[in-house]
C-alpha cells in the first residue's frame, strides 16, 4: 500500500515480529477505546461496572463525535490468555505462539486503554498483570486511564499499575476513579446492590477522563481539564513526588471490614 497523502489523516501501527511501522489510513476522528475487564473471579462484579463505565463514556461524548470514537467492552476473561509462555522477550515482537499474535491484533487494533480492576490485597489483579506482560510495543504511546474499586478505593492498587503503564511508556491520563464499594453496597452474594448508585458520584470525574482521552487524541469538545504547560510541569512534579492526582473527590468511607470485593 502506498503512503497517504500529506491531506490524508495517518496512523502508524506498528508489526509484531519487525522493526518497521506500517501506515494506516483512517479518518481522523476514527477511535477505538478499549474498557478492559480486568478481573476473572467468578463471582466478580467487574463486568457490571466496566459496562457502566462504557455507557457513560459513550453519552459523554460531543454529538459530533458520537459515531467515530467508540469505547468497546474488552473481557480479559474472554480472551482467555495463559500465563506468558513465550521464548523470547516481548519486546522483541518475535511472537511464538498463536494467542499471543491474537491479543498482539487485539490490542493493536484500539487506540486507547480505560483499565477497570478491583485491588487485591494492596495489588491489583493477575490476570491484568499477565495481560500487559504478553505485549510491548502494542502498548507504547497510548492514552490510557483505569478505575481501580475496593472497600477504600483501590489506591495502592492504582499506584502499582501506574508503575507498569510507565515502563510501557504509555500515555497516561491526569483524571482516574478509585471508586469506594463498601459492605453497606453489595448483598448477600457479594454482588453489587445498584451499579448506578455506587457510581453517580463518579460521573464528573469519569467525564473528565473522557475529556482527557479526546484531548490526547487531538479532538475538539472535550469537557476534560486542558492542560497549559505550566500546570503540565506542576501535575507531572507531583507524579514524581507520589502525591496522588486524579484519585477520588467524593467523601471515603473506612469500614471495619475490608473483605476483598472483586
Amino acid at each position: 500500500m502506498s503512503p497517504p497523502t500529506a491531506s490524508t489523516p495517518r496512523r502508524l501501527i506498528w508489526l509484531p515480529g519487525s522493526y518497521s511501522v506500517q501506515f494506516v489510513q483512517r479518518t481522523i476522528t476514527d477511535r477505538r477505546v478499549a474498557v478492559v475487564v480486568g478481573s476473572s473471579r467468578p463471582t466478580r462484579i467487574c463486568p457490571g461496572i466496566a459496562a457502566w463505565i462504557r455507557e457513560a463514556l459513550q453519552e459523554s461524548l460531543p454529538s459530533s463525535l458520537s459515531g467515530s470514537v467508540r469505547y468497546e467492552i474488552l473481557d480479559l476473561a474472554q480472551v482467555g490468555l495463559p500465563l506468558l509462555d513465550e521464548p523470547l522477550m516481548p519486546a522483541l515482537g518475535q511472537y511464538e505462539h498463536e494467542h499471543t499474535k491474537a491479543w498482539s491484533r487485539t490490542v493493536n487494533g484500539y487506540d486507547g486503554f480505560i483499565f477497570v480492576f478491583p485491588q487485591y490485597n494492596w495489588g491489583y489483579p493477575a490476570i491484568l498483570k499477565n495481560a500487559l506482560d504478553c505485549l510491548y510495543q502494542e502498548w507504547t504511546g497510548k492514552p490510557v486511564s483505569f478505575a481501580t474499586y475496593g472497600t477504600r478505593g483501590g489506591g495502592r492498587g492504582a499506584r502499582q499499575v501506574q508503575g507498569v503503564f510507565a515502563g510501557l511508556h504509555m500515555r497516561e491520563l491526569y483524571g482516574h476513579l478509585e471508586i469506594v464499594i463498601t459492605i453497606n453496597d453489595v448483598d448477600s452474594d457479594w454482588q453489587v446492590k445498584s451499579v448506578d448508585e455506587v457510581l453517580a458520584p463518579y460521573g464528573r470525574q469519569l467525564r473528565a477522563v473522557g475529556g482527557q482521552m479526546l484531548e490526547a487524541f487531538g479532538l475538539p469538545g472535550g469537557p476534560g481539564m486542558r492542560m497549559t504547560r505550566p500546570l503540565r510541569a506542576v501535575m507531572v512534579a507531583l507524579r514524581r513526588a507520589r502525591i496522588v492526582v486524579g484519585g477520588a473527590l467524593v467523601p471515603r468511607r473506612h469500614p471495619r471490614r475490608a473483605k476483598a470485593i472483586g
